[in-house]
């Protein structure tokens, strides 16, 4: 049975437009999309944009890919961020990130990308 608002989710993705769930009653961002609010457990939900703003919280880089489809990028880098309300949100790091200067707590900029062909957040600069 699919998620209830991950479809739209990927649809918005899918062109170009960085947005996540939140609650039109209690106003929180959550982060994968669901039936109900995850804080509140209203069920008026929508998509809101956001800016792209996001603060680092963890990262791996990937030496071995979990599926040959991810083979051809090896290493990647993969981000946790807080973005929008603090709704944690999992991001490819871009290529042209230099990884090394990552550090907890960084400001990050997120926008829209392209992993094995699907649109995706993908942390463009640090």
């Amino acid at each position: 049975m699919p998620v209830e608002g991950a479809s739209e989710l990927w649809e918005a993705w899918a062109s170009g437009r960085l947005c996540l769930q939140t609650c039109t009653s209690c106003g929180e961002f959550q982060h994968p999309p669901g039936p109900v609010c995850s804080h509140c457990h209203g069920t008026a939900l929508s998509l809101v944009e956001i800016d792209g703003s996001a603060t680092l919280v963890s990262w791996s880089t990937v030496y071995r890919a979990p599926a040959v489809q991810f083979s051809v990028d090896i290493p990647y880098t993969i981000a946790i961020v807080s973005a929008g309300n603090t709704v944690l949100v999992e991001a490819r790091v871009d290529g042209s990130v230099d990884v090394s200067g990552l550090r907890v707590g960084m400001p990050v900029h997120l926008e829209i990308g392209e992993v094995i062909g699907v649109s995706v957040p993908v942390v463009i600069s640090s």
